[in-house]
């Protein structure tokens, strides 16, 4: 039967049954309430409510409320329970059609009738508890005040410290996120169940770096899922959740200032307003946040680039490999942050709720890279400056729910629009170059065998005298631009339709379709002016900037000295002297300004001053720029099926089905290069490419509760990881006039990555206990894309473009053929020590270990030349032997720690955190030897606020990263590093008022 007619029998077979329920329910009745802890009245979210000797009840919502229908008519009893509060029996006479309200409030668990104070760590410790082990799947929560309280620089940086969860970092601020050792595309992320589009120019993964962790009310990490949510959620989903109004009129105010020490900046800040109120008998609520923040992502860091020359091993035994060049960075990185939130819900009957929730953010800064490449093999010094002043990350979401709640059926449907705009305009670069930059001896490559990094960067002819800045000439000067816009349009609707049959069996039927309309344009460009090649230029600008000091036709360095960078990788490195930026963007402005009226006189005029076209302004890099270029219309198809089904309260079973349909429609570009790489007009065609693909998706979740203490939780999900955006635009590249030949294209019929995964959980918990997990996982997949790259040689299959001629560089996605998994253990206890006696009954503890182990194959190839003679004279033949290895998924860490103590006494509120991540691949070389490893990654933070006697208000304190850590790279058989990142302790201190 097709997909559509199976899915409407379904439906029709739903609707049957809910006429017969619906039938049964007027002999039945139904009661809501809300559920909240003795003191200030907070709600209790995940609390269990049940109806006494039945399995006939509900957990609470994140604002406390329950509904649970069917009950028996008549006198009965309501048993609620959450963990670290005294359970309550209420009595309540239920009325036949008609909603009966209950609201109850519940006391803190105490110890032989002494009285227990709740700290505001324990009460957010517990919430998350509660809706962990109520959660249908299994679900690491971030409450509220562990998501403010530590001192994290953005959401993400939060979520780093669930179980499973580590970081991809940059300038020490968490960009992405890495689940169970699953790089970020794998992951998806939602605002309040809506999923917010990718951020990424190349992949579908989603940075929620920009988001202030201020704005959220709550952090959800999925680790396994359910029928009704997306497929392509392999590694997990993140729901991000915005907090409603509350019942009266609240507000508060945060600012903090803060300090960078590598780079001795004192401008660091953050401000965050929160207002919120209810109105109309509390029918409407408004709730409305801003957050604005600056922080200094300076950063110093060192990357070394390696080779092999040899095969005297066969690939039997790691090749001796010789240093090409080492690069320093020192990034200059000011990020500038400001975020609102508009939170709108409405209750027009009791039956009915209305939510809006409005988020937008926008993100940037200044940045400024000064890069020097030190080639001793080529005896170059390149000088690279990179300046992007003028871009912003924009991201807005928006969704409309509205949810029904009958007698017998429950109602939820709403419509959504996102959007991504990313974008470049101004990127400037400049590019200075040293001749002769290294002594003869240095240029062989069995001496940079044995050299390292740091010894190559001194033992250069790098020094900021007069004599040798005279020698160093302007080489390139390029303005570059990209821009990324991605709209997410959703429809959506689900239907819930609960049942119960006896005291014992009950459950509900829930099915639902899904439609998305995503369009993503990319428009990236590279342009380019060589200086050094262009005679004329200096002399036209030299006539504006009458400064410049010029070697022949050649612009110096001598006039761009600003000052010498001292301290670098503390001291492990010279940098030596800094150009002066005002100047550069001086003469990047007169050329310029010079090109611009130039080309404005005509081409005449252009070939006269300065003899071809291409030496005026920048000249576009079509074939380096197009290949990233895309455009893509994806409509996403989905409907579900699942039934969640109780017996008692120990058992609990939730089989379901998912079928997902995805039509792309790209326009990419076939780009072929015959001479030169920069030219005003090049042969380019466009091509467009159709794909489809449909899969049904079952998965299944069993919890067993089998005592009071203890639960276990076990899953199977199938679930997809698609193609990236530019693994499968149809963007060629053929460079057949410059070498190296390179083959590049994408694949538009690549199949998605088929996961299946593995869950099981044993859960106990208690009120003094806590809640201690053990949590085992294994993932495989099929058809797991990789790009193959390999050097096409005389012999073999032909390229496209290509006739049979010398070597080509080839690079493919394809499916890969062969097994991959991941599997891991992570053990977590979440904790608070309120039964002891002073002090330690003010402290709480979350502590989490995760060891993984995965294994996927990659490509390895081993390139040489044997040599044969032929009548007396020797003949070289290039053999290529392609084979593949085993080794772990990039990014995935061998295992990961999180500790964190917090104290929380008469308003001082305290948290030491400690962070660890094994050591990871970080990137594959088809020539094993240069494989990129990390070594493993240890940070200490903390946080303290201290209430003052003036009500609301709180003085705040935070530092993070105390030890200084770094994060380091080298090779599989060679301990000089690859790459070496540095960017110091930051601290923040400010004032939180809230009333």
């Amino acid at each position: 039967m097709e997909p559509k007619k199976l899915f409407c029998s379904f439906m029709l077979i739903c609707f049957f049954m809910s006429g017969i329920l619906n039938a049964q329910s007027k002999s039945k009745g139904t009661l809501m309430g809300r559920i909240t802890g003795s003191g200030d009245n907070v709600a209790l979210p995940y609390a269990t409510v049940l109806v006494a000797g039945t399995n006939n009840g509900a957990s609470t919502d994140m604002s406390g409320n329950y509904i649970i229908r069917n009950i028996e008519i008549g006198k009965q009893t309501i048993f609620v329970s959450f963990l670290g509060y005294e359970p309550r029996n209420i009595d309540v006479d239920i009325k036949p059609g008609v909603i009966n309200k209950l609201d109850v409030t519940l006391t803190v668990s105490t110890i032989k009738g002494e009285e227990i104070i709740v700290t505001a760590q324990r009460a957010g410790q517990q919430d998350a508890i509660n809706q962990q082990l109520n959660s249908q799947t299994i679900v690491d929560i971030v409450s509220p005040d562990r998501i403010r309280e530590n001192p994290d620089a953005n959401a993400a940086e939060a979520i780093g410290r669930l179980p499973g969860v580590s970081l991809i970092r940059s300038g020490g601020e968490g960009v992405g996120l890495v689940i169970r050792g699953l790089d970020s595309k794998y992951s998806t992320v939602s605002l309040n169940g809506v999923q917010l589009p990718s951020t990424s120019l190349s992949d579908r993964g989603t940075s929620i770096s920009g988001i202030s962790q201020y704005l959220l009310e709550g952090v959800a990490v999925y680790k396994s899922i359910s029928a009704d949510m997306e497929g392509n959620s392999v590694a997990g989903s993140v729901d991000l959740t915005l907090a409603p109004a509350e019942g009266k009129l609240k507000y508060s105010v945060i600012a903090q200032g803060g300090y960078n020490k590598l780079n001795d900046y004192w401008g660091n800040y953050k401000l965050e307003g929160d207002v919120s109120n209810r109105f109309f008998d509390n029918m409407l609520g408004v709730r409305f946040s801003l957050d604005a923040e600056n922080v200094n992502r300076g950063r110093q860091t060192m990357s070394a680039a390696y080779d092999i020359s040899s095969n005297k091993y066969s690939g039997l035994y790691y090749e001796p490999v010789y240093l090409i060049n080492a690069v320093l960075n020192d990034i200059s990185q000011l990020i500038n942050k400001q975020a609102a939130t508009l939170v709108l819900d409405g209750n027009p009957t009791a039956n009915t709720k209305i939510m809006l929730y409005n988020f937008f953010s926008n993100s940037g800064g200044s940045y400024t890279n000064v890069n020097k490449t030190y080639t001793p093999l080529s005896a170059i010094l390149d000088y690279n400056i990179d300046q992007r002043n003028s871009g912003r990350n924009l991201l807005y979401s928006s969704s409309l729910r509205v949810e029904h709640t009958f007698d017998w059926l429950d109602v939820d449907y709403g419509a959504a629009f996102s959007q991504t705009h990313s974008y470049e305009p101004n990127q400037r670069t400049w590019q200075f170059r040293l001749d002769n930059a290294f002594d003869e001896k240095y240029r062989d490559s069995s001496i940079t065998r044995s050299l390292t990094p740091s010894q190559i960067v001194n033992l250069s002819n790098d020094n900021a005298s007069a004599s040798s800045l005279n020698q160093i000439y302007l080489f390139n000067m390029g303005s570059n631009s990209s821009d990324l816009m991605q709209k997410n349009r959703t429809l959506y609707y689900d239907f819930k339709i609960p049942f119960k049959f006896g005291d014992a069996l009950s459950g509900h039927i829930k099915t639902g379709g899904k439609y998305k309309y995503d369009t993503r344009v990319v428009d990236f460009m590279m342009a380019n002016q060589f200086a050094a090649t262009n005679p004329k230029m200096g002399k036209y600008i030299s006539d504006t900037d009458y400064w410049l000091e010029m070697n022949g036709a050649k612009i110096t360095a001598s006039p761009f000295y600003d000052h010498t960078v001292g301290n670098f990788l503390n001291n492990q490195y010279n940098f030596g002297w800094y150009p002066n930026l005002t100047r550069l963007n001086q003469i990047w402005d007169a050329w310029n300004d010079f090109s611009t009226k130039l080309i404005a006189k005509g081409i005449d005029s252009v070939l006269n001053t300065l003899g071809a076209p291409t030496r005026v302004g920048f000249i576009p890099d079509y074939y380096g720029s197009s290949i990233h270029n895309q455009s893509i219309s994806e409509k996403y198809f989905a409907n579900y099926i699942l039934a969640q089904i109780d017996y008692s309260d120990v058992f609990m079973i939730l089989p379901g089905v998912r079928y997902e349909r995805v039509v792309d429609d790209m326009l990419g570009n076939f780009v072929y290069n015959l001479s030169q790489s920069y030219t005003l007009d090049f042969p380019r065609t466009y091509v467009s490419a159709h794909r489809e693909d449909e899969f049904w998706l079952p998965m299944i979740q069993m919890k067993i509760k089998p005592a009071e203490w203890l639960q276990i939780h076990a899953s199977y999900t199938k679930t997809l990881g698609r193609p990236s955006y530019e693994q499968m635009i149809p963007n060629t590249f053929v460079n057949k006039g410059l070498k190296p030949y390179i083959y590049q294209a994408g694949n538009p019929n690549l199949r998605p990555e088929q996961w299946s995964s593995y869950d099981i959980q044993v859960s106990l918990f208690g009120n003094e206990l806590g809640l201690f997990s053990v949590d085992g996982f294994y993932k495989e997949a099929k058809d797991l894309i990789w790009t193959r790259s390999y050097t096409r040689i005389k012999g073999d299959p032909l390229v496209p473009g290509f006739p049979d001629i010398e070597q080509v560089k080839v690079y493919q996605t394809i499916n890969n053929q062969y097994k991959t998994f991941i599997k891991g253990l992570e053990f977590s206890w979440q904790t608070n020590f309120w039964y002891l006696p002073m002090p330690f009954k003010y402290f709480s503890l979350n502590v989490n270990y995760t060891a993984m182990k995965s294994e996927t194959k990659y490509p390895v190839q081993r390139l040489y030349t044997t040599y044969q003679y032929v009548s007396g004279r020797p003949v070289a033949t290039v053999v290529r032997v392609d084979s593949v290895a085993a080794n772990s998924l990039i990014n995935q860490p061998s295992d990961m720690a999180n500790v964190s103590l917090g104290f929380n006494y008469k308003g001082l509120n305290l948290w030491l955190s400690y962070m660890y991540n094994g050591s990871i691949l970080k990137d594959w070389n088809i020539q094993r030897e240069l494989v990129g490893l990390q070594s493993s990654y240890q940070k200490w933070d903390l946080q303290i606020s201290q209430k003052l006697p003036l009500e609301g208000l709180t003085i705040l304190f935070n530092i993070s990263n105390i030890n200084n850590a770094e994060q380091i790279s080298a090779q599989p058989s060679d301990s000089r590093p690859t790459y070496t990142e540095q960017y110091g302790w930051t601290s923040d201190f400010g004032i939180n008022y809230a009333f």
